[in-house]
């Protein structure tokens, strides 16, 4: 079984999204760069799930995010420490976060600003939709009283 989950390469931008906060985190002097770096990715990706989760339903009408955040905060939480789980496991397995960080170390420095402003650009897109629809989901919801 855990011959297929060897093989899972995630998306280059993600191996990079790791190696950049992974430098940032050595950078500022954490003390273990590697766990921080976890728990900076599974956040960022946590929210854009909940976002992309949040906006499927609101276009959709599925219903997912009434399980989500009318159940009380179980679901979430239990949801978030899957994400988390699956995170720490596709980059710490077998040390392949040590690969993802060799595979960008000896980056050019236009490649080190084109990416960085990329990865800027990514997030700072990723929060303006993430209220985006945080602010239609709220006015669309919104009930007489």
């Amino acid at each position: 079984m855990s011959g297929w989950i060897n093989s899972v390469k995630l998306p280059k931008f993600y191996r990079y999204m790791f190696y950049r906060i992974y430098i940032y985190s050595v950078k500022f002097g954490n003390s273990s760069p590697e766990y921080s770096t976890l728990l900076m990715l599974s956040l960022t990706i946590l929210i854009q799930s909940l976002c992309l989760i949040t906006g499927l339903d609101a276009l959709l009408k599925i219903g997912i995010s009434n399980v989500l955040f009318n159940n009380g905060p179980i679901v979430t939480i239990v949801l978030s420490l899957l994400l988390l789980y699956t995170i720490q496991y596709l980059f710490y397995r077998k040390n392949k976060w040590k690969k993802y960080i060799k595979e960008f170390e000896k980056e050019t420095d236009k490649q080190r600003y084109l990416g960085k402003y990329a990865l800027i650009i990514y997030l700072f897109v990723s929060l303006i939709v993430l209220f985006r629809i945080m602010l239609w989901f709220v006015t669309f919801n919104k009930t007489s009283y």
